[in-house]
């Protein structure tokens, strides 16, 4: 197809302050794309992540985040041939 690539992308997205140590984020990213390959053909990916934080100080925090993204149609197969993806990270992280 001689058609050009189009995506449509919409995103959302919040943050929860539980308490003054903790905070949540959550988001997620829909891209609805058409004419993705030579064939003219579509596809849908999702992506979602979940992020906690807990501060030890100002400047120092943990967080656990994870993410899963799903797609569809001729999306399919970019993570090692497979149609989703799961990851989970644990991390320690100082701002300077």
């Amino acid at each position: 197809s001689s058609a050009a690539r189009t995506d449509n992308v919409f995103q959302l997205g919040a943050t929860w302050q539980a308490t003054p140590a903790v905070q949540v984020k959550a988001a997620a990213i829909y891209d609805l794309a058409r004419h993705v390959n030579v064939n003219g053909e579509g596809g849908n990916k999702l992506s979602t992540f979940l992020i906690g934080d807990y501060f030890l100080s100002k400047r120092t925090d943990v967080y656990l985040a994870g993410a899963y993204s799903k797609t569809s149609s001729a999306f399919n197969g970019p993570f090692a041939g497979n149609d989703d993806s799961i990851s989970a990270t644990f991390g320690l992280r100082h701002r300077f």
